[in-house]
């Protein structure tokens, strides 16, 4: 009688445990980095345990992938998708990223901020990342697209104004 107790109460125990993880693991994290001066270069972070994590990770990848001086642009929790759109590199540097429940609708975002940058100018370049399976809603933790500073039209080129603290340009 006490073995069958001691393993109902171990059974019970282990099963609470598991339960507890299973919803911790159930609230994923995600983020976009950027390098604000050239928007060519960025990272995503997406399935994580802590938003922490997920900002470091899209951060690593932004510098894997060029960026001299990347910072988180865009971070949520739970079910949700991030979109981003640049221009080609031959256009300019405007870009624009959205957030919301489906890749599609976070896309239209993305180009409707690419396009407040841009002049109109069509972002051609497209990535997203969505969190899987969370059952938790999507909850916005940063969005910097306030932060942005508008771009300027230089024979033809569309520029980020911040990036005009350049005294000399290089065409193509």
């Amino acid at each position: 009688m006490k073995i069958t107790y001691l393993r109902l109460s171990l059974i019970f125990l282990f099963g609470i445990t598991n339960l507890e993880a299973a919803e911790v693991n159930e609230n994923k994290f995600a983020a976009l980095a950027i390098d604000r001066e050239n928007g060519f270069y960025y990272g995503w972070a997406y399935d994580h345990p802590s938003r922490v994590k997920a900002e470091e990770i899209a951060l690593i990848e932004a510098k894997n992938r060029g960026a001299k001086n990347p910072s988180v642009v865009l971070a949520w929790q739970g079910s949700g998708c991030g979109a981003y759109r640049t221009l080609s590199s031959n256009v300019g540097t405007s870009y624009g990223w959205g957030l919301a429940k489906s890749k599609e609708q976070a896309d239209r975002i993305a180009i409707e901020q690419a396009n407040l940058r841009s002049n109109g100018v069509q972002p051609e370049n497209f990535v997203w990342a969505c969190n899987s399976d969370s059952t938790k809603p999507l909850k916005p933790l940063y969005d910097a697209t306030s932060e942005i500073i508008p771009s300027v039209n230089i024979y033809g080129q569309i520029w980020a104004t911040q990036n005009l603290k350049v005294t000399k340009f290089r065409n193509g």
